[in-house]
This record gives C-alpha cells, structure tokens and sequence, in this order.
C-alpha cells in the first residue's frame, strides 16, 4: 500500500505542470460545453470515458488485474512495475473527471442563475 502511494505522489509531482495546463483547458472547454445539449451529452460521454479509466487504472495498481509479462514485484525502477502503470493511468483521469464535474457544475449554477 506504501509503495501505491509513493507512486501516485512521485506521478504527481513529476506531471503537475502539465496537469495543470490540462485542467484548466478542459475547465474552459466544458464550460463553453455546457451550453448546448450536444455538448453536454459530449461531456457526459468523456466522463463516462475517464471513470473506465479511473476503473482500470485503480484495479491495474492494485494488482487485480494482471497480464502475463507483468513484474510481480513493486520496486522495479523507471516504469516497470504493473503498480506505476496503473498509477500513471489513474491519476489523469481523477484529476480530469474532478475538473470536468467542477466546471459542469458551475456551468449549471451559472445558467440557473441567468
């Protein structure tokens, strides 16, 4: 469970600028989705997409999913271990459906208020 942790700390440090970048971009993409039904059906559809691979990602790090040429071992180094490649899975896609539920939610608020 430790080393779970360590990799989802190190993955965030090490990509913080970029998700940064990409959260912001997509707050302001869903934003401006929201205003129409198309989009918002869009939106809905890429988060639909984003817990599949939230799903994926936390089952790949805990080890229930496992493919054969997989290291059984969590303390390989530079990409190896089935455990950082379901964090690096993982991560991104929390990050984006937490800024997507954000921004769709004062996207609402905004158009309730109007």
């Amino acid at each position: 469970m430790f080393s779970l942790l360590t990799d989802m700390g190190i993955q965030l440090l090490l990509w913080s600028p970029f998700y940064a970048i990409l959260g912001v971009v997509t707050f302001a993409f869903v934003r401006w989705c929201m205003k129409w039904k198309a989009g918002r059906i869009f939106c809905g559809i890429v988060l639909l997409g984003l817990s599949a691979g939230l799903i994926y990602g936390l089952l790949r790090a805990t080890g229930v999913i496992l493919y054969p040429d997989d290291k059984s071992r969590s303390y390989y180094f530079f990409d190896s271990s089935f455990r950082t490649e379901g964090v690096q899975l993982a991560v991104p896609c929390a990050l984006e459906m937490a800024v997507m539920l954000v921004a769709g939610r004062s996207g609402i608020q905004k158009k309730e208020t109007q």
